[in-house]
């Protein structure tokens, strides 16, 4: 409700209460005692009013009902509040004719927060109602503090899980034994492992920030521009064997696959990533099999002829 224009003496109501009883004279009695202190009273005359009042919201800071009503009794109320994830935590007093312990015993154990016995004064009625008030309060500022609480230790917990993927990604990433390389979607290098420097005989300062086709054999580069352009517009990636140009001028001839990559749940790559294999490297093993075996062979061969020419010239008749 908005403060009236221009008046200064104007003050927020006390807290809002939502009472229910089945009895005129008692809700209008009860009504007036709350108003003359300051509270704003939504009264109803029965349990399924209530609830319905309380569904429709905004939820009061106090529910304050009768215990004998038709159609949904205070206990009845009680408990559909108590079972609603989103009402449970409502502070809520029953007024009863029922006096003595037992009755009061019973109120507090179906989950009442306090219990007032029929008749009382409006003087006991605005101080449990003030004492009432002041608890739903507190439960509010301690469940919005557990709430925050919650969400930071979520959000660090969330933080320290991405730290450390990040770290198993980096770690990963350094200790592959293939190359691996990281550069915008025009090429310019941003990231590159320790593998992909050793391929290329560069230092990592002497590869970020540049343009990937200075690194590539001119021979080779407008198949690579033709490839990546085809994967920029369909989004597919490609296998290319190609050659990377080394500082003292020799070649390398590498096989790489390259993939775009694609960042939050971007609809099209911001990142284009290259895993670079160095098979002139890897092949030098075999091709020094293939040498030793053709030097084995023509050893061999030298050998039989040698046998065979001896064998010829001992069979030879004396003259």
């Amino acid at each position: 409700m908005a403060p009236p224009a221009g008046d200064a003496s104007y003050q927020e109501p006390a807290g809002h209460v939502l009472l229910a009883d089945d009895n005129a004279d008692m809700r209008g009695y009860v009504r007036r005692i709350l108003a003359e202190g300051g509270y704003r009273v939504t009264a109803v005359d029965n349990g399924v009013a209530a609830l319905a009042a309380l569904r429709a919201g905004p939820l009061p800071d106090l529910v304050l009902s009768d215990v004998m009503m038709p159609e949904l009794d205070g206990f009845a109320l009680l408990a559909a509040l108590r079972a609603d994830e989103t009402m449970r935590g409502l502070v809520v007093m029953l007024l009863s004719a029922r006096a003595g312990e037992e009755a009061r015993v019973e109120g507090l154990a179906a989950g009442a927060d306090d219990y007032m016995v029929k008749p009382f004064s409006a003087r006991e009625l605005r101080a449990r109602v003030d004492g009432a008030i002041r608890l739903a309060r507190q439960r509010r500022a301690s469940a919005e503090r557990e709430q925050a609480l919650i969400h930071e230790v979520d959000t660090e917990r969330a933080r320290a899980a991405l730290r450390e993927s990040e770290a198993h990604a980096a770690s990963l990433f350094e200790q592959t034994a293939v190359g691996i390389a990281e550069t915008d979607m025009d090429g310019k290098l941003l990231r590159v492992n320790d593998r992909y420097c050793d391929i290329l005989g560069r230092p990592r300062a002497d590869l970020l920030g540049r343009d990937i086709g200075f690194l590539i054999h001119p021979d080779d580069l407008q198949k690579q521009q033709v490839l990546l352009e085809a994967m920029r517009e369909t989004g597919q990636s490609f296998d290319l064997e190609n050659r990377y140009r080394r500082p003292d001028g020799s070649a390398c001839w590498v096989h790489k696959t390259v993939s775009p990559v694609r960042l939050d749940g971007e609809a099209s790559a911001q990142r284009i990533l290259a895993v670079v294999i160095d098979i002139e490297t890897a092949s030098r093993p075999r091709k020094r099999c293939v040498k030793a075996a053709a030097a084995r062979t023509s050893s061999w061969r030298c050998w039989r002829t040698s046998c065979a020419t001896r064998w010829r010239r001992s069979a030879l008749p004396q003259i």
